[in-house]
């Protein structure tokens, strides 16, 4: 999927939007890279918000319909089967997100147990 070419930088309203809508959807997931370093209290900046996933069709589905939250609704390029061919797959919206089913070669069923909870 192409990069959007207007795409700001994320801000933490655009994180508990999508979280939000990510809940809302049941949806099973870890936020994970720059906005979690950031939501720890350290400086870190970051182009995209990173949600490593859990690889089920079911739990995809509710993902891609969370990501319907986003304005451009960039999610809809992006063919429903993406995650048999890559790990991750960056959408390129108002704001970039990037999704993954496995981050440095760790999968969500990894890292479920590490989960921190945090209401935002």
């Amino acid at each position: 999927m192409e990069e959007s070419p207007t795409a700001r930088l994320p801000e933490k309203s655009d994180l508990t939007k999508l979280c939000s809508a990510l809940n809302n959807e049941a949806a099973r997931y870890i936020i994970v890279g720059g906005m979690a370093i950031i939501h720890q209290g350290f400086l870190r900046a970051t182009d995209y918000i990173d949600i490593l996933l859990l690889k089920s069709p079911e739990n995809i589905a509710k993902v891609r319909r969370a990501l319907e939250v986003l304005p451009d609704k960039a999610i809809r390029q992006a063919a429903s089967n993406i995650f048999d061919e890559t790990d991750v797959l960056r959408v390129g919206d108002e704001i970039m997100v990037d999704l993954m089913v496995s981050a440095c070669g760790v999968r969500y069923e990894e890292a479920e147990s590490e989960i921190e909870e945090d209401v935002i």
